[in-house]
């Protein structure tokens, strides 16, 4: 699933809330097919929240955010998807800096989090 070129004005509309944010992982990570981390058995049911699955087989429970970007973050969801719209559409880049600046976090916190979008595999 792919977010199509738009304004940051649109980007926050169309990722405002934290379930919006989670509903787009939810559809981006299980498009395909929901394969347990754990057991790899495909029979899934409702895990402990709306955007959890649980293996039918081993009952293990993942989350939306497990094995993605966005696994342990310690800031939400929201301010995570725009600090990636941040550092993708900007030409010259975004400092790590700035970012701590304008979304009030830790610099070593926003110079990780830069590192790692910087650094995943772009399949999400």
């Amino acid at each position: 699933m792919k977010v199509k070129r738009c304004s940051i004005i649109e980007f926050r509309k169309k990722f405002k809330t934290e379930d919006l944010c989670k509903e787009y992982l939810y559809n981006s990570k299980w498009e395909n097919a929901y394969t347990c981390l754990k057991c790899q058995q495909t029979k899934e049911k409702k895990g402990n929240s709306v955007f959890d699955k649980r293996c039918a087989s081993c009952g293990y429970n993942e989350t939306v955010t497990s094995n993605t970007l966005f696994h342990s973050i310690k800031f939400p969801l929201t301010i995570a998807f725009e600090m990636i719209y941040r550092i993708s559409v900007n030409k010259k880049g975004i400092s790590a800096i700035s970012l701590s600046r304008e979304y009030d976090l830790n610099f070593k916190t926003a110079y990780n989090f830069k590192r790692k979008v910087q650094n995943y595999p772009h399949h999400l």
